[in-house]
């Protein structure tokens, strides 16, 4: 399903079949829209079919999929309202990283995708600008793991604009950003600046 040309399909058959709880229960719990104080909050299911659709549109790359299905699912742990009645899932990110890595596991997923995929989803909504020393913090943080620095960047980007276009229209502005940034990170690589100690010219 996660590799088929629209995934949402996918999994919106095993939800009115019912074996979508069954099969997996943290993806069934981000289903239904809350309204609280009289606010609507947003139904993340679907939200995160379309990031996941958004995706596939662009790439097979089967660790962007992933993180595309599993970068809010810990949004319903981490919901809570403020005294004016909106909501907020603070440390989402962080918690969706934990708890992708129970559910990779659990599907007999790969390391190499697990690390990856946890990556992507503990940074995904890292505040990030199009500027030099933004980019190359988020640099340094990837390298700091070990992985391929420039595919991961580049994934990121992938993924944020995809869950920028899941959003409201009022946040399409930050695609531009998105695409600032990586031509601006891909400049950085090409001038062989340093983001670890590996990449220093010593």
């Amino acid at each position: 399903i996660i590799l088929s040309p629209i995934p949402s399909k996918g999994f919106v058959e095993l939800e009115r079949s019912g074996l979508l709880p069954l099969i997996f229960p943290e993806l069934a719990a981000l289903q239904g829209v809350e309204t609280r104080n009289g606010r609507s909050h947003k139904d993340n299911f679907y939200h995160t079919l379309e990031v996941l659709d958004n995706i596939s549109k662009k790439t097979d790359n089967l660790w962007l999929r992933w993180a595309a299905l599993l970068h809010d699912i810990a949004k319903p742990q981490t919901f809570t309202l403020d005294d004016h009645g909106h909501g907020h899932f603070y440390g989402h990110p962080e918690a969706g990283a934990v708890l992708a890595r129970v559910i990779m596991r659990r599907l007999s997923c790969g390391n190499d995708l697990i690390r990856d995929v946890c990556l992507l989803i503990r940074h995904h909504d890292q505040p990030l600008r199009p500027e030099r020393v933004d980019i190359l913090r988020m640099m340094q943080r990837f390298a700091v793991c070990g992985v391929d620095v420039p595919r991961l960047m580049g994934e990121l980007f992938d993924l944020k604009r995809a869950d920028t276009l899941g959003k409201a229209p009022s946040c399409f502005y930050y695609v531009d950003e998105i695409e600032r940034m990586r031509e601006m990170c891909r400049e950085l690589i090409a001038n062989r600046e340093a983001y670890s100690i590996r990449t220093l010219d010593l």
